[in-house]
């Protein structure tokens, strides 16, 4: 019979949460696909990074030795410019053979638009480094010009980095390559360092552009130290911190230190110069001897006083030389005299001498003290002569660093590359599986829908009656149907309400009762259901109306009319698709319990494992197995739930936990929409079945009596299996052991009363879990 197969099938109840959970299986199908295509990009990028870094640390050891080169006029570093020289050439030929092969045709995104644009402006101008050169070898070129070129060309393949990071990828993968950033710009700003110190040292001059471009540097080095330090991940915040107390960094600060002094020093040489230049101490002092103006010794004694005080304050900033405080000891011995010759004057003067006498008595050199100043203004004192090579190990330890960061975000994409392959493969073994349920379950619907028609033309066909009771009198009025629908002869069989109740089964006398008088108090039609027994033992099912269509004055029933049809066919069809649903979800549950390694039966007891709580609990007997039928999908969702976590053997880890956690949810939005009352107790029982009632459970750490009871009962049914069947790769608990722990867990992870009902009835649970016992532990599917 057609009937029989349906309960082969998944029916038309089950299409929606299916059709729910391809769409699901889809869309995360698409998401994964897209995750691996930004990968593919983010690991495609990454290598530009790591040839694009490898360049860029030529580029600033060229960009140095050929400064160094100039700055001393061709007398040092000429083997390390030509050896450099070949080692850029050699990033360039990498990175143009990178570009070559690169697959622009995936980038689309106005950040991808510029990464293009970008590289062509880069190639062009590396492609003009040997004329620099040429100009370097001949010396024919000025610093400022060299460190505009190499700065240049870093800056532009720094700028492209950047426009990496405006790329969005996924996970941990876009800080790892800010931060892979972060450093590339601290080592090109100390790379412009020692470029610009190296000119310093060589020129043996600090002016004050220098001075200003060289704080400016050591600012931008420091934020973006504090900026990496404060964002990377603590292994590698670690890593630069440790490196800050490295000798080559603790040498690089005393050298920045020797420039800040040189530039408070040159600031005192400068108004030493002011004191001792027009209108200052020797311009006055000879206008003394020329004019005798009475002022000027007092103006004289000023600037004296004042670059006295000048000449102590530089002496007194730390590490100042000797060399130094010798040439300060010139100046100030030769001003000393200037001072002593001031009363002199003045007595040649009150002696009316003239001019010649005054040449003879009057002897000042002050010469010494302005060679001096000149070596003072133009000597950098303490400067370390290892400058270049201390500032490049420094260099070094940070493109450590910055080849330490590579190599992970490297590790990583490729990880989670393989990861998401293996997704993929799941997923795609999901989504085959679900079309082939949705198809099954589409040749089903197509049999149901034959079927409804069949049931449809039963109905039509059905033997259905008319009856008009006249209240008051009691007298009974109804149609030729009547007779047949009770097989009894119109002519010998006199219709009255007291014969027809003969027909009626004892056990629902009252619903008859019950339907007439809500018929009255209502004045409303009321429909009711129940069975008649023939005088042949035949039992049918039929269903009555009942509307109260004529009252009197006073407002007393009068008329009652109704309908009686035989509905015993499509009580028999209603109970087969009730019986379908039930085995569909058995079926279901199984599917998702067989994912996961569970055994077939496993659903089965837990389902008349609730219906028997919650039959305790005080529930009626229809409500009851509504919850035996809905809780078969109590773990549903873990159809979702990738293999390699749900079938783990050992502990999950904390990421796959919270993956695991949400299969609650994913039942929940997989059967949430139906309209179907079983499949909304299905959602619900799969949302909570996991919450523990003192809040410890998940999705939504509801606490008590906020779980709803459906929910705590199905959790108490689901532990009691688990932990009392068989498993293929664990043996049962005792059940001495299983009480204890229900026991101990009552109140925290169990409903207090229903373990009490549960304990109090457990002689009826053991029935039913020998009852459905596991006979072996192969698939039940």
């Amino acid at each position: 019979m057609k009937m029989i197969r349906l309960k082969n099938h998944i029916p038309k109840i089950l299409i929606l949460p299916l059709i729910v959970l391809l769409t699901f299986s889809v869309y995360s199908s698409i998401n994964k696909f897209e995750e691996k295509r930004e990968l593919n990009k983010a690991s495609e990028y990454m290598k530009f990074s790591i040839i694009s870094s490898a360049l860029i640390h030529e580029l600033q050891r060229e960009r140095g030795y050929s400064s160094g080169f100039i700055a001393s006029r061709g007398m040092s570093f000429y083997d390390e410019v030509k050896i450099q020289r070949h080692n850029t050439d050699k990033q360039i030929k990498r990175l143009n053979f990178f570009l070559e092969n690169f697959n622009y045709y995936i980038h689309k995104s106005e950040s991808e638009a510029n990464f293009i644009k970008y590289n062509k402006i880069i190639i062009d101008s590396l492609n003009n480094i040997n004329l620099y050169r040429a100009k370097i070898n001949s010396r024919e070129i000025q610093i400022s010009e060299i460190m505009t070129y190499f700065t240049d060309n870093i800056n532009l393949l720094l700028e492209l980095n950047e426009q990496i990071i405006t790329i969005n990828y996924k996970g941990n993968i876009t800080p790892l390559i800010q931060s892979y950033i972060i450093l590339m710009k601290i080592k090109e700003k100390a790379g412009i360092e020692r470029a610009l110190v190296s000119k310093v040292l060589g020129e043996n001059n600090l002016s004050s552009n220098d001075f200003y471009f060289f704080s400016t540097l050591i600012s931008a080095q420091n934020i973006h130290i504090n900026h990496f330090i404060n964002t990377a991940q603590q292994k590698y915040s670690n890593l630069l911190l440790d490196k800050l107390h490295s000798d080559a960094f603790v040498k690089v600060i005393n050298e920045r230190n020797v420039i800040y002094t040189k530039n408070i020093k040159n600031n005192i040489l400068y108004k030493i110069k002011e004191i001792l230049g027009y209108g200052g101490l020797i311009h006055h002092f000879k206008n003394y001897i020329i004019r005798g103006s009475k002022n000027l010794p007092e103006d004289i004694k000023t600037k004296y006083t004042q670059l006295m005080e000048l000449i102590e304050k530089y002496k007194s900033i730390e590490n100042t030389t000797s060399q130094e405080l010798e040439q300060l000891n010139i100046i100030k011995k030769t001003f000393t005299k200037y001072m002593q010759n001031v009363s002199k004057v003045t007595q040649l003067r009150l002696a009316n001498k003239n001019i010649s006498e005054f040449d003879k008595e009057v002897i000042v050199n002050d010469t010494p003290a302005l060679l001096a100043l000149e070596i003072l203004s133009k000597g950098l004192f303490n400067s370390q002569s290892d400058w270049f090579e201390t500032s490049t190990k420094r260099i070094n330890q940070l493109k450590n660093i910055e080849d330490t960061v590579a190599y992970d975000l490297s590790k990583l994409i490729n990880k989670v590359n393989s990861e998401l392959s293996n997704e993929l493969i799941l997923q795609a073994l999901i989504l085959i599986v679900v079309v082939i349920i949705i198809f099954l379950s589409f040749i089903t619907l197509r049999e149901l829908i034959e079927f409804s028609k069949t049931l449809n033309r039963a109905q039509e066909n059905t033997r259905s009656g008319s009856y008009e009771y006249l209240i008051q009198d009691k007298i009974l009025f109804w149609s030729d149907e009547h007779y047949k629908l009770l097989q009894q002869d119109k002519e010998k069989f006199k219709p009255s309400l007291e014969a027809f109740m003969i027909f009626v089964h004892p056990d629902d006398v009252s619903i008859i009762e019950d339907g007439m008088s809500k018929a009255i108090a209502t004045k409303e039609i009321v429909f009711f259901e129940y069975r008649i027994l023939l005088f042949d033992n035949t039992k049918m099912f039929v269903r009555s109306s009942a509307e109260v269509i004529k009252y009197s004055s006073v407002g007393k029933p009068l008329i009652m009319v109704g309908t009686i049809t035989d509905i015993s066919e499509s009580k028999v069809l209603k109970q087969e698709i009730i019986d379908t649903q039930k085995d569909v979800l058995y079926t279901m549950g199984a599917i998702s319990e067989t994912r996961s390694l569970e055994t077939g039966n496993h659903v089965k007891r837990v389902a008349e494992y609730s219906k028997l709580l919650y039959l305790l609990h005080g529930a009626k007997e229809d409500e009851a197995e509504l919850l035996k039928m809905a809780s078969p999908m109590h773990d549903i969702g873990k159809i979702a739930i990738p293999d390699h976590i749900l079938n783990k053997p050992g502990k999950l880890t904390k990421d796959e936990w919270v993956i695991m956690q949400t299969h609650a949810k994913l039942g929940y939005e997989m059967l949430k929409k139906s309209n179907r009352k079983m499949l909304k107790i299905a959602s619900i029982i799969s949302l909570t079945h996991h919450e523990k009632y003192n809040g410890s459970g998940y999705p939504r750490g509801l606490i008590g009596e906020d779980i709803p009871l459906i929910g705590r009962i199905t959790a108490l049914a689901d532990v009691f299996d688990a932990l009392g069947s068989d498993r293929c790769y664990k043996p049962a608990w005792k059940l001495d052991d299983i009480l204890i722990y229900i026991e101990e867990e009552k109140g925290k992870h169990f409903d207090p009363k229903l373990v009490d009902m549960f304990l109090e009835n457990i002689n009826m649970f053991i029935f039913i879990r020998e009852k459905h016992k596991e006979t072996d532990c192969s698939n039940p599917l």
